[in-house]
């Protein structure tokens, strides 16, 4: 990786970067950044999806919120995630929670799994945040 950001500063003057840029991801003929949100919103229509307009920056920030409330995170990491995604932790706490229900099955979902393939045994003593199953036929 490093080696690929060096050629893309080795060849800014090539590609019409201003001296005076500072940002890495610079915009040719111009002293301001390529925006993520723009690059992402054209690889969406570029890639064939059905829905590009469902494939944005603030629908994955959303995404990445909602789907990190089932990780067993400690309430620094969930500031840090929120920080990082640009979030609020207060409106990240109130709005990125997953229902209480859904947890609680996904949790005991955990549970039927190992029963179904005739593994309890094999968890004695856990917590359901520690057990891990595959479905059967991913072991």
């Amino acid at each position: 990786m490093i080696a690929s950001m060096e050629v893309l500063v080795e060849n800014r003057r090539a590609c019409s970067i201003s001296d005076h840029n500072p940002y890495f991801f610079s915009r040719p003929g111009a002293d301001t950044h390529i925006r993520g949100s723009d690059s992402l919103r054209q690889v969406a229509k570029e890639c064939g999806a059905v829905h590009p307009e469902m494939l944005s920056s603030t629908k994955l920030r959303k995404h990445i919120a909602t789907m990190s409330t089932v990780l067993n995170m400690k309430e620094n990491e969930m500031d840090i995630l929120a920080n990082f995604l640009g979030h609020d932790i207060r409106i990240h706490r109130q709005y990125y929670r997953l229902p209480e229900g859904t947890l609680e099955l996904a949790k005991i979902s955990k549970v039927l799994m190992a029963m179904e393939q005739g593994r309890v045994t094999e968890f004695e003593g856990k917590s359901l945040d520690q057990i891990q199953i595959e479905p059967e036929g991913n072991s």
